[in-house]
């Protein structure tokens, strides 16, 4: 009975896909000016701001955003979260215009500055999905080790009986992807146990 509810809440969480802006996807500001997507994340870490964003699509994009593999983001109990799924579990985020003063007013920036923002945009109408803030939700990092999840010193060599799993053992091995962080966990957590049981004395 709870999940459409905690699928509605969800889904405005979720980092955006990259694909999103490479198919023509802008970032704005709250005053409109045009943010770069090349890494979507750092400009919304770096900018002035961080009450909140937008990502401006047209019709097309919209559209194409429908079906797998055009996803928003992903998201828990759906695995990914389309445009529908936004329209549908939080209309309160997404905002129609059928002309740049229209969006303006309903998202609350200057007509002028959204207008050059959005340049290049096509379609009758437009779709600001927001506000969207920065959000830290992985760091891929942390203690390095081996093939046998021991902790490894600066040099290279292991941390004798230091073992190490999950994210905290994960070296700066970029996981992306569904369950990838989860079957990362769950493999090293039984590596390491088993090393370290390995260790243990063996009763006469």
């Amino acid at each position: 009975m709870l999940k459409p509810l905690v699928t509605s809440l969800l889904i405005a969480h979720m980092s955006p896909s990259e694909r999103l802006f490479e198919e023509g996807a802008i970032l704005v500001d709250l005053d409109g000016k045009r943010l770069s997507t090349a890494k979507a994340a750092v400009s919304l870490a770096e900018a002035r701001d961080a009450t909140g964003y937008y990502i401006i699509i047209d019709e097309r994009i919209a559209k194409l955003f429908m079906r797998y593999p055009y996803f928003i983001s992903t998201a828990p109990g759906i695995a990914y979260a389309y445009f529908s799924d936004y329209a549908r579990g939080r209309p309160d985020i997404v905002h129609r215009g059928e002309t740049v003063e229209e969006l303006a007013s309903k998202i609350g920036m200057p007509a002028d500055q959204l207008r050059a923002a959005i340049k290049g945009l096509q379609g009758d109408t437009l779709v600001a999905l927001g506000p969207v803030q920065a959000m830290l939700t992985t760091v891929e990092g942390s203690l390095a080790v081996d093939e046998q999840c021991r902790v490894l010193r600066e040099n290279g060599r292991p941390v004798e009986g230091l073992y190490a799993a999950g994210g905290v053992g994960q070296g700066s091995m970029p996981l992306k992807g569904h369950g990838l962080h989860i079957a990362w966990a769950m493999t090293s957590g039984r590596v390491a146990g088993e090393m370290a049981a390995r260790r243990l004395p063996v009763e006469a």
